[in-house]
């Protein structure tokens, strides 16, 4: 997935995890790799993060955004982490890690590419959840870049 955050606008991305029924996926992704294209910093909007997060699993059946209950326990700004990186840089998170990302209030646009990896057995569901986000079609596979030590 590409992500742009164009000069002095970018939408801001609330809290979530990657993950739930919003996937529309048989099983969770199980982790992202994010590969800054441009400076990613804390003005033009990078990945913040809240460390550990993962390990209290998906928040929600739905995945994706928290409520703001969930934000207030979770998401103190003590706990927060921006992660800035160059150009050519990357970072490697669960999906289940709490993140968002700001607006971009700088003159330097930031963009980046997100890789997710799944299990290979992974396929969207069919049929799809009511409340699901647009991610492929019912019953469909995806590219398969490691085989499955399961099979």
């Amino acid at each position: 997935m590409m992500f742009n955050k164009p000069i002095g606008t970018g939408l801001s991305l609330p809290w979530h995890q990657d993950g739930g029924d919003w996937w529309s996926l048989d099983r969770d992704p199980l982790f992202f790799v994010w590969i800054a294209i441009d400076p990613a910093t804390t003005e033009n909007g990078c990945v913040q993060v809240i460390p550990g997060s993962h390990k209290s699993g998906i928040l929600s059946q739905r995945g994706h955004t928290l409520t703001n209950e969930q934000v207030e326990e979770y998401c103190a700004d003590e706990k927060i982490v921006n992660l800035e990186c160059s150009p050519g840089e990357a970072y490697l998170c669960h999906n289940f890690l709490i993140h968002k990302s700001g607006d971009n209030k700088s003159s330097v646009s930031r963009r980046g590419i997100s890789f997710n990896f799944t299990d290979a057995r992974t396929k969207v569901l069919d049929p799809k959840p009511e409340l699901s986000g647009p991610v492929g079609e019912p019953g469909q596979s995806f590219p398969v870049i490691f085989p499955s030590p399961f099979e």
